[in-house]
């Protein structure tokens, strides 16, 4: 409510700005990524569907890519939901 009124008081139009409100916008490159869970998540998933293409959908391969056992490779292929 106290900054709906600061807006109403600082508006200098008819519209009120976020600037107006005491709000501060954020070019996407000072946008938080997120926590450092999710951040790796991301990762996570960007890598297997990455080295999946690379290498034409070919499980074993890519496991190996990645250096892990293929059950792994199953496992985290279920858990992001690829495939």
């Amino acid at each position: 409510a106290n900054r709906v009124r600061r807006g109403l008081v600082l508006a200098e139009g008819r519209q009120i700005e976020a600037q107006d409100l005491g709000l501060q916008l954020l070019d996407p490159e000072q946008q938080p990524l997120g926590t450092l869970e999710e951040y790796k998540q991301r990762a996570e998933r960007q890598a297997l569907c990455d080295v999946l293409n690379r290498h034409s959908d070919n499980l074993s391969v890519a496991a190996k890519v990645l250096g892990i056992s293929r059950p792994t490779f199953y496992r985290l292929l279920h858990k992001h939901q690829i495939r």
